[in-house]
């Protein structure tokens, strides 16, 4: 067995072991295998390269970095589509998965959550975090974890802990679309993988810095 083949079998045993339901699998296993089947073909045009004592090292090294970079706008070229439409889509699930304002009049909510950080700011900012962590998991009082998330004044000083409560609590409010941007992060996580692994196996550098460029991405 091949490298190219154990890595093919490693991403589709990623695929079996994920989230993923049957026609999520199918579609990736199918980008999968295009990427791989592109593969085989470039090791032998690259040992007829490397054998053909008509070519010059140079010669050799200039035919082989075309064939690498022709190989690798291929595979680009079949995932383009997927990779669009995933990342579109996650971002419209990301946007879904926000927590939901609660349906009550605001100048009570606000009352509310005022009287919550008076007694919230008689503790010290472990316990405000340990407080907060528990309600996260349990959804037990969203009124707290609001009142803390909306503190004019930090009651938490990582931020990091505060979003991910808030993710916690829209997953709560909207379960299956936070079940499928689950399997779709999945998704784009293993043909990304998989990209990645072929442009290492054609040693193409990273394009992150010419897709910046490209794009004005930041």
């Amino acid at each position: 067995m091949t490298m190219h083949d154990i890595q093919q079998q490693q991403y589709l045993e990623m695929l079996a072991n994920s989230r993923m339901n049957e026609a999520q699998i199918k579609s990736a296993r199918t980008v999968l295998e295009d990427i791989g089947a592109c593969l085989p073909g470039y090791h032998e045009q690259r040992t007829h390269i490397m054998n053909d004592d008509r070519l010059s090292d140079a010669g050799k090294g200039n035919d082989l970095a075309t064939l690498s970079q022709g190989t690798y706008e291929n595979i680009k070229r079949l995932t383009t589509t997927e990779i669009k439409q995933l990342d579109k889509r996650i971002a419209e699930l990301e946007y879904v998965l926000r927590p939901q304002a609660p349906n009550t009049d605001t100048v009570v909510e606000h009352l509310k959550q005022k009287e919550v950080r008076d007694l919230l700011r008689k503790k010290d900012e472990l316990e405000t975090m340990a407080l907060y962590e528990e309600l996260a998991v349990s959804g037990t009082n969203d009124l707290v974890m609001r009142a803390i998330e909306e503190a004019p004044l930090p009651l938490i000083s990582d931020q990091s802990i505060i979003e991910a409560g808030r993710r916690a609590r829209a997953e709560r409010q909207s379960p299956e679309e936070a079940t499928l941007l689950t399997q779709l992060k999945q998704w784009r996580s293993i043909v990304d993988g998989r990209l990645n692994s072929a442009r290492a196996e054609l040693g193409i550098a990273d394009d992150t810095l010419q897709v910046i460029n490209e794009t004005g991405a930041v």
